[in-house]
């Protein structure tokens, strides 16, 4: 057993039928896989600014960022 659904089986064999190979059906899953989930966070100038405004050494993980030289 492949452990897919019938749903899945099918849509790979109709995409095969087509006359494309496996090689193609995973580009093309890969590249649509890219446009799933989160986006990338953007910071404005602001955020960023006070993000270097953080007092280093501060015992919170979350809040040390690396030293600009």
């Amino acid at each position: 057993m492949i452990n897919r659904c019938a749903e899945t089986v099918y849509r790979v064999y109709r995409y095969l039928e087509t006359g494309a190979s496996i090689a193609d059906y995973q580009d093309h899953y890969m590249h649509n896989k890219q446009r799933c989930g989160r986006k990338r966070t953007q910071l404005s100038l602001a955020e960023r600014k006070q993000q270097r405004s953080f007092t280093p050494g501060w015992l919170n993980e979350t809040a040390r960022f690396p030293q600009s030289s």
